[in-house]
């Protein structure tokens, strides 16, 4: 479980500043969904989106890794 508390971290520490200076730069004009926010470039738009379903995609494969824990009993005593 360590290791959860230690990516919970990297990713905080990663996604805070990126947050910070976008709040510092646009401020409360931004909508909830962001990517509502953003008009131009069209392209832009498009990798944002794959990017979301690439992060969700990933995501999915590290909650569904504890299935096998409660099919499969552990060996190890």
């Amino acid at each position: 479980m360590n290791s959860v508390y230690f990516a919970y971290v990297v990713v905080t520490f990663a996604y805070f500043p990126v947050a910070t200076a976008g709040y510092a730069a646009y401020g409360n004009e931004v909508n909830a969904d962001v990517l509502l926010s953003v008009s131009q470039p069209p392209a832009l738009i498009a990798v944002a989106n794959f990017m979301v379903l690439v992060h969700i995609a990933a995501s999915y494969q590290v909650s569904a890794c504890r299935i096998p824990d409660w099919i499969m009993p552990s060996t190890s005593s």
